[in-house]
C-alpha cells in the first residue's frame, strides 16, 4: 500500500492516513492498535484531513468525490459534483465548509 498522506489531530487523538488502496486507512482509535477503516469510495484516496474540532475527517477521491465522515461512527456525507478525480479537500478554518479540488480544474466550496 502506498501512502499518500498522514495526518495526526491532537484533538481526536487520532490519525488518518490516505492509501491508494481504494480506501481510507481511517482514523486509529488510541486504545486499539487497529486503524478504523473508511470504507466507500470506489478508487484511490488521495488525502485526508480533521476538521478544526477534530470531530469529521474529509477524504478526496479519483472516484470523482469527497466524503466527510463523522469520526464519532456513521455514515458519511458524499460531496458530488467534480468531472473529475478530487486531489485534495480541507475544512475552512470554522469547520463550517469544505473546499475540494479537482483534477477537472475546478474548486468547490
Amino acid at each position: 500500500m502506498k501512502k499518500r498522506a498522514l495526518i495526526w489531530n491532537v484533538l481526536a487523538a487520532a490519525v488518518v492516513v490516505a492509501a491508494c488502496d481504494q480506501k481510507d486507512r481511517g482514523q486509529r482509535d488510541p486504545k486499539s492498535r487497529e486503524p478504523v477503516v473508511l470504507a466507500g469510495h470506489e478508487d484511490s484516496v488521495n488525502s485526508a484531513a480533521f476538521s478544526p474540532d477534530g470531530s469529521q475527517v474529509v477524504t478526496a477521491c479519483m472516484d470523482n468525490t469527497a466524503r466527510n465522515w463523522p469520526v464519532a461512527g456513521g455514515e458519511p456525507v458524499v460531496l458530488r459534483g467534480h468531472d473529475e478525480g478530487v486531489r485534495s479537500a480541507a475544512f475552512s478554518p470554522d469547520g463550517t465548509r469544505v473546499v475540494t479540488a479537482s483534477a477537472d480544474k475546478t474548486a468547490r466550496i
